[in-house]
C-alpha cells in the first residue's frame, strides 16, 4: 500500500513491499496490525512454546529495522530550513573554466595599461617618489610603480583629539580639470583617486574577478546590494555608470589634465597601447556571456572552481512498549555536479547502525540504502532558489542479529523495496541547513535529521 507523509506545502508518496500490513493514515506501519501479524506469522510458530513475550519481542525488533528508510525520507520532507551564507555557484565545470579564461583576457588591461593601473594603485600622490608608502595608514595601500607627475600632495588628515579640525585632501581638480564629461548628462566629471581596496596592482586574476563582481553590487554610502550585477559591470566599463567618466578619460589618454598648465609637448597624450574602448567592452561582454549573460551565485562564482555537496545525517529513537532502539546514520556527503542549465545530480549511500532491546531480547543491525539527488539551482540578482529531490536508488538491505533467552541468537538479512521521491525548496546558500527534531505519526518514534549544503573547495 502507499504511505503518505505530509509536510508544509509538500505531499510525499512512496510504496513499501514487506510482510506487515500498513496504515496510510498513520504514515508508518500500524503497530496493532504488526502485533496481530506477529502472532499469526508461521515463521515464528516454533517459538511460541518458548513464551509469548519472547515471540513478540523478536517480531517487533525486526519491524523496527523496516522503519529506518521510511523515517529517513519522511524527515527530509518535513524538516525546516535555516539560511546560510554565500550563494551556491550553479555553473558547470566547463562554464567556470570558460569564465576564468575570458576574464584572464581582461586582466592585462587592468594591471599593465598605465591609464588603468596608475589610478588603481600604480601612482601614490601622497608620497615622494614611488614604492612603499612610508606613512602609517591603510594596509591596503600597495607599493606604487610610478612617481606622481605633480609631486607629493597633501593627504587628508581626519580630525582627532590632538588635531580637532584635521585637514582636507589636496584638490585634484587643480590639475585634472579636463576630464571626459559624464554620459549621457554631459555634466563635468571630477577627478579622484580610486580607494586602496579597489587597487588593481599586485592582485591576481581570481582576486580581481571577485573584486569587480563585489563592486558591481551597486554600493552607495557603504550600503551594497546583495548580488553581483553583470549589467552594472558592463555599464562601468562602458561609461562609468553615468558618473565621473574615468573610462572615457582613460581612452582619451590625456589624464584629464589642464592643457594650459601641462601642454602636450611636456605631457604627451598616451591612450592605452594594446586595446581600444570598444575592444575592452567586447572582452567584458565575452566574459559575461560565458555564464549565460548574467552573473550567478556569489562574487567568487566563475572566478575560481567551486564544488558542492549535500550532507545528511539522522538519529532515530524508538521507545514503544517493550521496544527500545536507536538507529544512527552518520553524516553522508553527496557530491553534486552541475550542468550548464543549473541542473545537478549526485548519488550517495545511507548506512544505518542500530542497537536496542525488546523485552528480554537485544539486538543490533546495519542497514544500507542507495539514493539519488537531482535538482536545479537558479542564483541570480532576480531569483534565488535551489530545488532538488531525494529518491532511493536501491532496496534497503538490513543485516540483523537478535539474541533472546532460551532460543538464543538469530541473524538474517532482509531487503525491502520502495519507491521514494521527496522534493525540497531551498534558497541555495552555502551552509543552509535542515535541523529538525520530528516526532513520527505513531507515539514512541522520534527522529532527528541534519541536512546541509557544503562547499568543498
Amino acid at each position: 500500500m502507499a504511505v503518505v507523509a505530509s509536510g508544509a506545502h509538500r505531499i510525499t508518496r512512496f510504496s513499501y513491499v514487506g510482510s506487515a500490513s500498513w496504515d496510510p493514515s498513520l504514515s508508518i506501519p500500524n503497530s496493532d496490525a504488526i502485533h496481530s501479524r506477529c502472532v499469526e506469522d508461521e515463521d515464528n510458530v516454533s517459538h511460541r512454546k518458548h513464551g509469548h513475550n519472547v515471540h513478540i519481542s523478536m517480531c517487533q525488533w525486526r519491524f523496527a529495522y523496516l522503519l529506518a528508510a521510511a523515517i529517513f525520507f519522511c524527515n527530509l520532507a518535513l524538516a525546516q530550513s535555516s539560511t546560510g551564507g554565500a550563494a551556491v555557484c550553479p555553473l558547470s565545470d566547463a562554464q567556470t573554466q570558460n569564465s576564468i579564461k575570458a576574464f584572464a583576457k581582461i586582466v592585462p588591461t587592468l594591471t599593465q595599461e598605465p591609464r588603468c593601473v596608475n589610478c588603481h594603485g600604480g601612482v601614490n600622490p601622497f608620497m615622494d617618489g614611488f614604492g612603499k608608502d612610508p606613512s602609517p595608514g591603510d594596509d591596503d595601500i600597495v607599493p606604487s610603480l610610478t612617481e606622481h607627475g605633480g609631486g607629493k600632495m597633501d593627504r587628508r588628515i581626519p580630525p582627532s583629539a590632538s588635531d580637532p579640525k584635521g585637514s582636507p585632501q589636496t584638490a585634484c581638480n587643480g590639475c585634472h580639470s579636463n576630464m571626459a564629461h559624464k554620459v549621457p548628462s554631459g555634466a563635468e566629471s571630477e577627478w579622484a583617486l580610486a580607494p586602496a581596496f579597489l587597487a588593481f596592482l599586485g592582485k591576481d586574476a581570481p582576486t580581481l574577478c571577485k573584486q569587480i563582481k563585489d563592486f558591481s553590487r551597486r554600493c552607495e554610502g557603504g550600503i551594497c546590494g546583495p548580488w553581483p550585477d553583470a549589467k552594472a559591470v558592463l555599464d562601468h566599463f562602458t561609461r562609468d555608470e553615468g558618473k565621473d567618466n574615468f573610462t572615457g578619460t582613460a581612452f582619451r589618454g590625456d589624464r584629464g589634465l589642464d592643457r594650459d598648465q601641462y601642454p602636450e609637448k611636456d605631457v604627451p597624450t598616451e591612450p592605452p597601447r594594446n586595446i581600444t574602448a570598444a575592444g575592452l567592452v567586447a572582452l567584458v561582454n565575452d566574459w559575461i556571456n560565458t555564464t549565460g549573460g548574467e552573473f550567478k551565485g556569489d562574487k567568487s562564482c566563475g572566478c575560481e572552481p567551486a564544488h558542492y555537496l549535500i550532507r545528511v545525517s539522522t538519529v532515530n529513537e524508538t521507545n514503544r512498549g517493550i521496544l527500545h532502539r536507536t538507529s544512527v546514520m552518520p553524516p553522508v556527503d553527496v557530491p553534486i555536479t552541475f550542468k550548464d542549465d543549473g541542473t545537478f545530480t549526485g548519488d550517495g549511500t545511507a548506512s544505518f547502525q542500530a542497537a536496542g532491546t525488546a523485552a528480554q531480547c537485544s539486538g543490533q543491525a546495519t542497514s544500507t540504502l542507495g539514493f539519488h539527488v537531482s535538482g536545479q539551482a537558479i542564483e541570480t540578482a532576480e531569483q534565488q532558489s535551489m530545488r532538488f529531490q531525494f529518491e532511493n536508488s536501491s532496496p534497503t538491505v538490513t543485516n540483523s542479529s537478535v539474541r533472546c533467552p532460551v532460543i538464543g541468537e538469530q541473524s538474517g538479512q532482509n531487503a525491502t523495496k520502495g519507491q521514494v521521491v521527496v522534493p525540497f525548496d531551498l534558497t541555495g546558500d552555502v551552509g543552509e541547513t535542515f535541523d529538525h527534531h520530528m516526532p513520527v505519526a505513531i507515539p514512541g518514534f522520534v527522529s532527528t535529521m541534519h541536512v546541509e549544503i557544503v562547499k568543498k573547495d
